[in-house]
């Protein structure tokens, strides 16, 4: 089976930026999935930077 999977939307937000050092940040992560599976996934990803700088 092959299928391709890309990335249509990545909207990354701070849910915390009181600590500039160490930034927590969500993003809303959509993918096209085409090939012999076809469809949209969805995904949340909690993300955080330990050198931000």
């Amino acid at each position: 089976m092959e299928v391709t999977f890309t990335v249509s939307k990545w909207d990354e937000k701070p849910i915390d930026d009181t600590r500039k050092d160490f930034p927590i940040n969500i993003a809303h992560v959509e993918y096209d999935i085409d090939g012999e599976l076809q469809g949209k996934a969805f995904v949340e990803y909690l993300l955080y930077y330990l050198d931000s700088n």
